[in-house]
């Protein structure tokens, strides 16, 4: 995970003037109760109000939580702004879990051999 926060804080850093202003903009809309901190309940609100659902599952969230305190703050949120905006996030297409690398299934879905229907063959 470590990698794509990199990635998401360069992919920040370069982005224009505007594109930083939509992100800190995006990031307020979010954070509802104007705290400094996207909570899991404004998370889920603001992604099904954008029609964004496949960044629900709380895989995600998790990973993006760096300082696993339950809630995002604004670095955080980048990671979640680059993921969104590069098309680079990864779901398990068995169980949609959130691929920190990038492999085509988790490995708990990879190693159960009861997946009716298992994308592990390439």
């Amino acid at each position: 995970m470590e990698q794509i926060r990199r990635a998401a804080g360069a992919y920040y850093e370069h982005l224009s003037e505007n594109n930083k202003k939509l992100a800190r903009k995006t990031f307020k809309a979010m954070d509802k109760n104007g705290d400094g901190q996207i909570s899991l309940l404004e998370y889920v609100d603001h992604l099904k109000k954008n029609k964004a659902t496949d960044f629900i599952h709380q895989s995600i969230l998790r990973a993006l939580d760096k300082d696993d305190n339950g809630s995002l703050d604004f670095g955080e949120a980048i990671v979640l702004f680059y993921l969104m905006q590069s098309g680079r996030a990864l779901f398990c297409k068995s169980c949609n879990t959130f691929l920190v690398e990038a492999y085509f299934s988790c490995s708990q879905c990879f190693f159960n051999d009861d997946s009716a229907g298992s994308t592990n063959e390439i």
